[in-house]
């Protein structure tokens, strides 16, 4: 199974939603996703950095966003270090 399909499936996108993941990391080709959909290992560092993002819950970053992202890392640095 490829990462981006094990990724929909965790994420809770179902067969008829490839688009729509492929969107939400910034892939707007129908083809494009279709690849990343049967290659295991053909997925940019920034589709895989899109993923976690998105997995984790994050926004985008903007200067409106910035200041909260900043308290995200924070807990997630202490959670490891809890860990």
């Amino acid at each position: 199974m490829s990462r981006f399909k094990a990724w929909m499936d965790r994420m809770g996108f179902n067969g008829k939603q490839v688009t729509a993941a492929g969107e939400a990391i910034g892939v707007k080709s129908y083809n494009t996703v279709k690849v990343r959909m049967i290659d295991k290992d053909d997925l940019s560092k920034t589709e895989l950095l899109a993923m976690a993002a998105l997995r984790a819950g994050l926004q985008p970053w903007s200067e409106d966003t910035d200041a909260e992202l900043v308290k995200t890392r924070r807990i997630i640095e202490i959670a490891k270090q809890a860990a």
